[in-house]
């Protein structure tokens, strides 16, 4: 490419010429020496006073014992369950699995919860297969069964009377139902699968009794005999028959607490029950039992205590059992170093189509993880019996919105005549009581069971909340899960310039005789009612508001909303000042009428045209204009962050030079540099902002989604956030702090790992930030054009503003 380069002037510097003074004959001790005595004085009375505190600090620490008290320490979480419910959701289509957390913590900055519901109880017994002479590729398998042992425990699957035992051939027979055998042989043992006098194998023996089989090895053609002699398999059951791995698929681990050092499976189980979905680990269900298997060599590992951690977090997980559903939330800490309190919180809907609603048993499974800040995880299991709903049943509306009526179906169940008396108790989900209302009916009842319906109207202030109906001494006879949603605030109207008519509503319905104060930027604050939805707001009497930004904000029950307009004020009075430029103007207009102008004489000026600057053709190599992305990133410890046109004539300006002179560009050389590159295919770009088309691939993302972390990027490092940086984060894109207050951004790119999988969080507020207002406006059509389950809770999320949408051109949505 050729480029002008302007040419650098020099200016001679004037040189300055001192004159001689004339020197005093008297010997004064100079101030020079003054200083470097009075600095000697201080230096010695500083070390003094170093060393006085140093014995003082020795002292101390002789006699302080350290403790784990940083952030960075070993991190240590204890949890039991407080409470747990199970609560009907939507009109009684769903429930919703309810539990609340004790846990003390130390050296955790947060902490993962998962809460799952099984028709299986979890193991009872673990066994390892002895391997003693039929072990291929194993390694150091005895370090591995001790690890394993050690890392069972910790997931609270054995104890003191439950240890983890290696079981021989002969006593495979012994082994009771639910229990679990690992097979680390590398190649299944032949005798595992070999028929005599025509029973059944071993293998599919232990499989019908309800036994879990976990095996570490390659597929099923070989099978390793005594003294480790490699045979061919020739009558395996079906069961055994395996694939090729086409693609691994990772999308367990956004909701899993487990991520696998493993990662290099060699089959899959190709039967028609098999499930080769979590992960690198393949596993199908055989009689009454499954078959999990981590497919390769137990030495393919990167050492030991990874093949004992993958081993025993897999066991942990239950990914085998069929399971009712799953509960996830996560949460912080209100102290990192010692920590303990409560938190409750509701899970994923379970429709209602599962047999979980008549059960006569269930089973659940709580995994409690406290993560410290340097990545070191410690875990918690607690195991349970989850409350199955036999008692009754509550129907209401998932949505429930204030002085609005709405329909509660209760039903009761007796197995014998009794009289009851139930009312409706209102709770949040810290099971703290809200409200209790009056009793909804006393009545005898007779088996089976009575419904009755009955209105409510409900005035509470947007949250998530549990209406139980109970009984005499708090007995409960079914409870449900709804939202208040938050308050969207609007205007409808602008009246005149004092006054203005606001609309207030909740989900997309209007708000009707609830009360509210609202105010214009913290200012003129008046106590009105909604009403049908609107609010008419005036200004006190000979009140006005300047021009400019206005807030509204509206105060609905205890909870604030805003609205933020840009107003400009009528004016219609004349200046005096254009009356007297109007009335100068006419007396010019009419001199230059009636007055006649003299003869004169007309004299020119002829300038010569000035000659152009000079300047001198360069070339410049395209694999160097495009080194400079990468300078650039360098310089200000970025990682693939697209430029501006400012930013690449910076960073060409500083990093190319001709002849030992910077290069400087205009920005008309800079479009044609741009444009030539983006032709060729070097590089490419998104709302103004250049990356190199090698990123792309580099980075695993698209121009859409790096150009929007850089403009993130500038607003978060502007308004003084602390925020991860680009792929740092397992939560989000982007997760960010100010004033101690969390948030989780998502960046709206078909590469963004979390757009199908948004964190969702309580107390936390998720931001899905958008490249400009075109792609957020096209996003917000295809939410509202398009139906389905995901978009419909989308849409929930939003109204409540656990959610919220943000142009990364005007980020107004963000914390600042």
């Amino acid at each position: 490419m050729i480029l002008g380069k302007r040419p650098q002037q020099t200016i001679s510097q004037p040189q300055t010429l001192h004159s001689a003074k004339p020197t005093d004959k008297r010997k004064k001790p100079s101030m020079r020496k003054k200083l470097i005595m009075v600095f000697s004085i201080m230096f010695l009375v500083l070390v003094a006073v170093l060393a006085v505190l140093g014995i003082m600090l020795h002292q101390e620490m002789a006699s302080y014992k350290p403790t784990f008290a940083g952030i960075g320490g070993i991190p240590y979480i204890s949890s039991y369950l407080q409470a747990q419910r199970s609560l009907f959701y939507g009109e009684s289509s769903s429930i919703l699995p309810f539990v609340q957390i004790s846990y003390s913590s130390r050296n955790v900055s947060y902490i993962n919860v998962v809460a799952s519901y099984y028709d299986s109880p979890p193991p009872t017994h673990i066994f390892v297969l002895n391997w003693s002479n039929q072990c291929y590729q194993c390694g150091d398998i005895s370090a591995v069964v001790s690890n394993l042992s050690l890392d069972l425990g910790a997931f609270g699957l054995l104890n003191g009377t439950n240890k983890l035992s290696v079981i021989s051939r002969q006593s495979l027979s012994t082994m009771p139902a639910n229990s679990i055998l690992i097979i680390l042989n590398g190649l299944m043992p032949d005798y595992m699968v070999s028929n005599s006098n025509g029973s059944e194998v071993p293998l599919t023996q232990i499989l019908s009794k309800g036994v879990t089989v976990m095996y570490i090895g390659r597929n099923f053609s070989r099978l390793v005999s005594e003294q480790d002699v490699i045979v061919p398999a020739i009558n395996n059951p079906g069961y055994l028959t395996t694939g090729i791995p086409s693609q691994i698929n990772t999308s367990y681990e956004a909701n899993s607490l487990y991520v696998y050092a493993f990662n290099n499976p060699t089959f899959v189980f190709s039967t028609p029950t098999s499930q080769a979905t979590y992960g690198p680990i393949t596993y199908e269900s055989v009689g009454s039992g499954s078959l999990v298997a981590f497919s390769n060599y137990l030495n393919t590992w990167p050492n030991t205590t990874a093949s004992a951690s993958d081993i025993s977090q897999a066991i942990s997980s239950l990914l085998w059992l069929p399971s009712f559903g799953t509960t996830t939330f996560t949460f912080a800490p209100s102290n990192v170093v010692l920590s303990s309190g409560i938190f409750g919180n509701v899970g994923k809907p379970i429709k209602s189509g599962r047999s979980f609603f008549g059960s006569a048993t269930a089973y659940g499974k709580i995994a409690v993880s406290g993560v410290n800040p340097n990545g070191n995880v410690v875990y918690d299991v607690l195991y349970y019996t989850p409350k199955i709903i036999s008692q009754g049943s509550l129907s209401m509306p998932s949505i429930v919105i204030p002085n609005k009526i709405f329909n509660a179906t209760i039903s009761v169940f007796t197995t014998k005549n009794q009289f009851i008396e139930p009312h409706m108790t209102i709770y949040n989900t810290n099971l703290t009581e809200i409200r209790q209302l009056p009793p909804l009916f006393a009545k005898n009842i007779t088996p089976p069971a009575y419904t009755v319906i009955s209105t409510q109207n409900i005035v509470l202030p947007p949250g998530g909340y549990i209406a139980s109906i109970e009984g005499f001494s708090n007995q409960q006879y079914a409870s449900a899960y709804f939202i208040v949603p938050n308050v969207t605030l609007g205007l409808a109207q602008q009246v005149n310039a004092t006054a203005f008519n606001l609309s207030a509503t909740m989900a997309g319905v209007p708000l009707n005789d609830v009360n509210a104060t609202v105010s214009i930027n913290n200012n003129f604050y008046r106590n009105v009612t909604i009403k049908n939805g609107y609010i008419m707001y005036a200004l006190p009497s000979n009140s006005s508001i300047p021009g400019g930004a206005l807030t509204f904000t509206a105060n609905v029950l205890g909870r604030k909303s805003y609205y933020v307009t840009t107003y400009t004020p009528v004016n219609i009075s004349i200046n005096p000042q254009y009356i007297e430029f109007i009335f100068a103007m006419l007396i010019v207009v009419l001199e230059i009428t009636l007055i006649k102008a003299p003869v004169r004489d007309d004299f020119f000026i002829d300038v010569p045209s000035l000659p152009k600057p000079e300047s001198s053709k360069i070339k410049i190599k395209s694999t160097e204009l495009i080194g400079v992305f990468d300078k650039l990133n360098y310089y200000y410890h970025w990682h693939f962050m697209p430029l501006s046109k400012s930013e690449f004539r910076f960073a060409v300006a500083n990093n190319i030079r001709i002849n030992n002179m910077p290069i400087t560009l205009t920005y008309s050389n800079i479009d044609e540099v741009l444009n030539g590159l983006t032709e060729k295919g070097y590089i490419i770009s998104a709302d103004e902002l250049y990356a190199p088309t090698t990123w792309i691939e580099q980075s695993k993302h698209d121009i859409e989604y790096l150009a929007t972390f850089k403009k993130l990027r500038l607003f978060l490092v502007s308004n003084g956030h602390i925020f991860t940086d680009l792929d740092k984060s397992d939560t989000s894109d982007i997760v960010t702090t100010l004033h101690n207050e969390r948030a989780y951004i998502v960046v709206y790119s078909s590469t963004s790992r979390f757009m199908k999988n948004l964190p969702i969080v309580a107390g936390v507020k998720t931001y899905i930030v958008f490249l400009n207002e075109d792609r957020l406006e096209e996003f917000r059509r295809s939410l509202y054009d398009v139906a389905g389950l995901v978009n419909e809770q989308l849409k929930l999320y939003i109204s409540t503003g656990t959610v919220v949408l943000v142009n990364a051109d005007n980020p107004e949505g963000l914390p600042t």
